[in-house]
Formats: structure tokens, C-alpha cells, sequence
């Protein structure tokens, strides 16, 4: 009987052992795969960072005959812009298509205020009144017509805002929220978008000290595209009547219409010409893109967007290989 037991004994014990050897190599075999999910996964920023064409194109050796891209139908020189730094890219995608200094700061001035429309959306009802300043209506730059003491809605002070780039107009929603507190707050927006190497000092543009990059200004523009495209759409309102006022735009991109979809203009000594824009630019094949043009120290901005419209017409083509080759049959994939 004892031998019989010791068998049963050491019996059961094999079976636990085994049990567990199973368990343990389970455990091993589960953690493996944990870590090699993990490294998959790709950080925020590495996702709005995007890829140039170049470098799609030489990742993209054998695509699908089916699937949609960007492809160069030529090789030339990058257009002759005046501008320091330019940007051109998908905003879908976010191929860039063109650029030039898209990494290096920049003052920006009046295109920070469309940072300032995205703050006061993000802090109060459209229809919080509040009261124009003697303050506000001393800032240098131009007035939009607003008088010391009237009392005009959040709503209402967009239009001066962004359609006659009004500084008055830009501090008296500043000044509604507490002036410092609001620029603390432009800056934390400009982190939660991406642009990290974008900064605020005032609320209009006039600063210098208010810079950013073509590439991040590129993340601001997708961002109202899909967070705000109100602001967008009052960018392309041509005047605004209220309580007396008229305000008629100042916005040259409008002259781009119907391409033009939205955007923004500056000009400082400092900054010279800014801009950031989107167009629905037609390209081959009766095919139309929503792309992102940002103009940075231009000479002369409206005639570096369009230089850089013609360039991304004639240099590049969307589509799959089959309408590649159905266009342009020499273009070697």
C-alpha cells in the first residue's frame, strides 16, 4: 500500500509539474507578442509628422495597380518664390508635395489670429457680450471701426477679426477672457494641436516674438478643418454687417476663388507677407485635392501661391497606376 501511494504521490507531482512548465511557456509565448503589438504602435506625433513624396515614392516600389497616391510627372528645378519658407501638401493625406524651410521659425503675424478664434470658441458661447476697451481700441494696426465702451458678442468680433485682421478687435476678446490668461491659453492650444515650435506673445500678430513653422502651421490648418470649419468659412466671407458695422475683407486669398477654402493673411516689417490657405487645386484627370499652401517672409505672397499652384498642377498627378499610365504613358513606375 505505501508503494502504492508513493506512486500516486509522485504522480500527481509530475502533473503539476507539467502544469506549470505549460503555464510558464504560455506566459513567455504571450509576453513576446505583447511587446512586438507595442512596438507597432506609433505616437501622435509620428503621425502628423507625414512623408514627402520623395520619400513615398521610394518606399512605394510596387504599390498596388489600385491604390491612390501622388506620383511626379516630370522633374524640374522647385519654383522661384520669394517667400523664406513655404509648405505645399494634401490635407487629406498629408503628402507634402513642395517645400522650403518648413522645419525653421518664422514670425507669422496676423495668421495667429486664427489660433485667437480657435481660443475664444474653446472658452465661451458665441454670444458672451463683452465691452470694447479704450485699451483695445489703442492697439497699433487697424480698428474695424469698433468705438471705446460699445458692446459687441464674441460672435460679432470674429468678423473684424478675420476678415479685416483687426488688432482692436483681437484684444477685446483677450481682454473678455483676462489677456494673459487667454495667450497662456493660445500656447496650450498650440501643444494640443502639435505645433511645438509655435509661440504666442499677443493675441494679433504684432509681436515678433510670435513664430512658428510652415510644417506646424500645416497641423493648424488640418486641425480647423476638422475641429472648426466655421472659422474657415468666415475667412471667406466677402463683408459682415452688425450693429452698425460693416466690415469688407481684406483677405487677398479671395482672390483664388472658387479654389480658395479658407485661410488667413499677415503682414508685419518683420514677418513681411504670411498666409496659410487651403485650395481645391484641379489637378490630371478632372481630379480636384483640398491642399494646404503656407507662405512665410514673402515679397509677394499671392503671387508665390500662385507659382506654387502651377507648379503642383503641372509636376504632380493623383490617382492609381492605371490613370498614370492613361495620361502619361512615358512616366516610367
Amino acid at each position: 500500500m505505501k508503494k502504492i501511494s508513493r506512486t500516486i504521490h509522485h504522480g500527481i507531482w509530475l502533473i503539476i509539474a507539467i502544469a506549470v512548465g505549460i503555464g510558464i511557456a504560455t506566459l513567455l509565448v504571450n509576453i513576446g507578442k505583447l511587446a512586438y503589438s507595442y512596438s507597432d504602435i506609433t505616437t501622435p506625433s509620428q503621425h502628423t509628422t507625414g512623408e514627402t513624396p520623395e520619400d513615398f515614392l521610394e518606399d512605394s516600389t510596387n504599390p498596388s495597380s489600385s491604390h491612390e497616391q501622388y506620383y511626379m510627372i516630370g522633374t524640374t528645378a522647385d519654383p522661384e518664390v520669394s517667400a523664406k519658407a513655404y509648405l505645399v501638401a494634401d490635407i487629406e493625406t498629408g503628402d507634402i508635395l513642395l517645400s522650403e524651410g518648413r522645419k525653421v521659425t518664422y514670425p507669422i503675424a496676423s495668421v495667429t489670429k486664427l489660433v485667437t478664434a480657435i481660443v475664444a470658441k474653446t472658452l465661451s458661447p458665441e454670444t458672451t457680450v463683452t465691452k470694447v476697451s479704450k485699451q483695445a481700441i489703442a492697439t497699433e494696426g487697424y480698428r474695424g471701426n469698433l468705438q471705446t465702451g460699445e458692446d459687441l458678442s464674441i460672435d460679432d468680433l470674429m468678423y473684424p477679426l478675420l476678415l479685416v485682421s483687426s488688432n482692436d478687435a483681437a484684444e477685446a476678446i483677450a481682454e473678455h477672457f483676462d489677456r494673459e490668461t487667454f495667450i497662456k491659453q493660445m500656447n496650450s492650444e498650440a501643444r494640443l494641436i502639435g505645433m511645438t515650435n509655435t509661440h504666442f506673445k499677443d493675441p494679433s500678430g504684432l509681436s515678433s516674438e510670435n513664430i512658428s513653422t510652415a510644417d506646424n502651421l500645416f497641423l493648424l490648418l488640418k486641425y480647423l478643418s476638422s475641429q472648426y470649419p466655421e472659422i474657415l468659412e468666415t475667412t471667406q466671407e466677402k463683408n459682415y454687417r452688425a450693429d452698425g458695422h460693416t466690415w469688407e475683407t481684406k483677405n487677398k486669398l479671395l482672390d483664388f476663388e472658387p479654389y480658395f477654402e479658407g485661410g488667413k493673411t499677415g503682414y508685419t516689417s518683420q514677418a513681411k507677407q504670411t498666409g496659410v490657405g487651403i485650395f481645391a487645386v484641379p489637378l490630371s484627370g478632372d481630379i480636384t485635392r483640398d491642399v494646404a499652401i503656407i507662405i512665410l517672409g514673402s515679397d509677394n505672397r499671392e503671387d508665390d501661391i500662385a507659382k506654387l499652384i502651377r507648379h503642383t498642377q503641372k509636376y504632380f498627378h493623383y490617382g492609381n497606376q492605371a490613370s498614370l499610365k492613361e495620361l502619361y504613358p512615358e512616366v516610367k513606375i
